[in-house]
């Protein structure tokens, strides 16, 4: 294991820089600007995170359809979608994927839906969108909603459509990393007015506004402008990485422990006019993204026949947000080989999340102990390359050299 400290850290996702003009925008309808942005009749409601957003929607549900209290969720997701199910009172069912893909069994789907499934919460990973059509048609047969967990996803489409617009609820982030952020921030995407007016609330009875947080986290909005280049995330991201990674605690270096109660909160004038004024840039941005991402990939399509292959084509047209490149080794251990190799370089290779649910002992409590063997392999033989700015082709040929010689050892 390499010194705690690198001259470079590239990000393992691709966020959004933000400009010093953003900071002194002063208009403040961000929940309109996205509207705009989404260009449908599609209602948005900004809340301090993905989770909150999640739990107040799971919340509004929970009332129209008062005699339901289940929720399916994917085996393999963040751990913060089981804490939001278990905070609005709701029993978690798992759902495994199809065999070497990171598509929701459809098949099995069908199988544990029963009278008191309230809704299904597919997740798009990265860049990569769920089938949906075939999770709509399903849902609709069974009377469930679907709640689209696009918290990764925001600018991705599936024929044409955004994602966290097919369901009949979506969600995202505008956390750190998730590519347009205001720090720590999510929103509701709704176009459905029976939802959204109990959404509405939801909303008034569970989200407050904290003065002093709000105040934290304009002032970490500040800094994230100034620490979000390769140099200082050395140091604020690079250098815990490293220190947990030493100690063997993968889900502390992925920052994945977190409460088991998350506030619901509102967000802040100055945090909305950042977000606004950034906004205007997300299509140019969501646009780099996928011309950085077929480069990425161009190179690693020459691995394919040596072991390594990205997740399976899916019929659908997809267009990603590509905040990175999941890619997906044909053995566990040889991802474990490649993952040990360059996880602490510094290079922006990482983990979409540190295992499947099952195996958060802090979650045990929370999600049910069920064999999920696709989620299982999933998890334990894929790897995350960041789509970030600062990924340079000269670190895209270091990345893919050091891969060969763990596929040659």
């Amino acid at each position: 294991m390499p010194g705690l400290f690198k001259l470079r850290e590239i990000p393992p996702t691709a966020g959004m820089s933000l400009y010093l003009s953003d900071f002194f925008s002063t208009n403040t309808n961000l929940e309109r600007g996205l509207e705009i942005y989404f260009d449908k009749k599609t209602k948005i409601r900004l809340l301090s995170s993905g989770t909150a957003a999640l739990i107040v929607i799971l919340n509004a549900l929970k009332k129209l359809s008062p005699q339901k209290d289940e929720v399916i969720i994917p085996a393999f997701t963040c751990p913060l979608v089981a804490i939001a199910c278990n905070q609005a009172g709701l029993k978690i069912r798992l759902c495994d994927f199809e065999k070497e893909s990171d598509q929701l069994d459809i098949n099995l789907l069908n199988e544990i839906i029963n009278d008191k499934t309230l809704c299904v919460i597919p997740t798009h990973l990265g860049f990569y969108p769920q089938k949906m059509q075939e999770i709509l048609s399903l849902a609709k047969s069974k009377n469930i909603f679907v709640v689209e967990d696009a918290a990764q996803a925001l600018g991705s489409t599936i024929n044409q459509e955004k994602t966290g617009l097919l369901g009949d609820v979506g969600f995202f982030s505008l956390t750190a990393g998730k590519g347009l952020t205001i720090f720590e921030g999510g929103f509701i995407a709704c176009a459905n007015q029976v939802i959204l007016d109990q959404l509405d609330q939801s909303i008034n009875e569970l989200a407050s506004f904290d003065f002093f947080s709000e105040f934290l986290l304009s002032l970490k909005l500040i800094a994230y402008k100034f620490l979000y280049n390769p140099l200082a995330l050395s140091i604020v991201y690079g250098a815990p990485l490293r220190a947990n990674l030493k100690k063997g605690d993968e889900i502390k270096a992925l920052d994945e422990v977190f409460s088991l109660q998350i506030p619901v909160r509102k967000v802040g004038s100055f945090r909305r006019a950042v977000g606004l004024s950034a906004l205007k840039r997300l299509n140019e941005f969501t646009s780099e993204k996928k011309h950085h991402a077929q480069i990425l990939i161009s190179k690693l399509k020459e691995l394919e026949a040596q072991g390594l292959f990205l997740v399976k084509e899916s019929s659908v047209s997809i267009e990603g947000s590509f905040a990175y490149v999941l890619v997906r080794t044909k053995k566990e251990q040889m991802r474990d080989k490649i993952l040990n190799s360059l996880w602490s370089q510094g290079l922006g290779v990482s983990k979409a999340f540190a295992c499947e649910l099952t195996a958060y002992k802090y979650l045990e409590t929370l999600v049910p102990r069920i064999s999920c063997p696709n989620a299982e392999s999933l998890a334990r033989q894929t790897i995350t390359i960041s789509n970030s700015k600062y990924l340079s082709e000269s670190d895209i040929d270091e990345i893919i050299a050091l891969i060969k010689s763990q596929i040659k050892d």
